[in-house]
């Protein structure tokens, strides 16, 4: 007797209640107002990156990682970036010298002054078809998500 068939409903999962396909499409869309309203040279990562370093002067390059949730290789690559634009400058500590500390310069905090508005207009965006409430809600969500094991805290840092 051959194996019970299963539907094809039962056995895959539609593309309407896949969540991963939903944070997909929300990740596009972010992007694509990013792009549109913000930069098309700084991406929303290099954007939080800076913003950490404003909140943070001269905090180290692993506890950067940890704040701004990028893993060691990825922040590397995007710490070289904005050096060689100016945004920031990097030095070793004196204290210990396996120690990187990340400073934010005068043309980072420039670019912050001028991305800023545009940033939170995407945030803004990114929610106009959700009433206050829903607005609340989806943060609660996220942040409870996000606070998950499942969603780990670690970076390769």
């Amino acid at each position: 007797m051959p194996p019970p068939t299963v539907a094809p409903a039962e056995d895959s999962l539609d593309r309407e209640r896949y969540r991963s396909f939903k944070l997909r499409r929300a990740l596009q869309f972010h992007g694509a107002l990013w792009q549109q309203e913000v930069s098309t040279d700084v991406s929303s990562v290099a954007y939080g990156v800076l913003l950490a370093l404003r909140s943070e002067p001269g905090i180290g390059q692993r506890e950067l990682g940890q704040l701004a949730q990028l893993d060691k290789s990825t922040l590397a690559e995007l710490l070289k970036r904005l050096e060689q634009s100016g945004f920031i400058s990097t030095c070793r500590d004196e204290s210990d010298r396996r120690r990187k500390s990340v400073t934010l310069e005068d043309a980072g905090e420039e670019l912050l002054r001028d991305l800023m508005p545009r940033a939170l207009r995407v945030n803004e965006l990114m929610a106009e078809a959700l009433d206050p409430e829903e607005v609340a809600q989806l943060d609660a969500l996220l942040d409870k998500l996000l606070a998950s094991p499942a969603a780990g805290t670690d970076t390769g840092g």
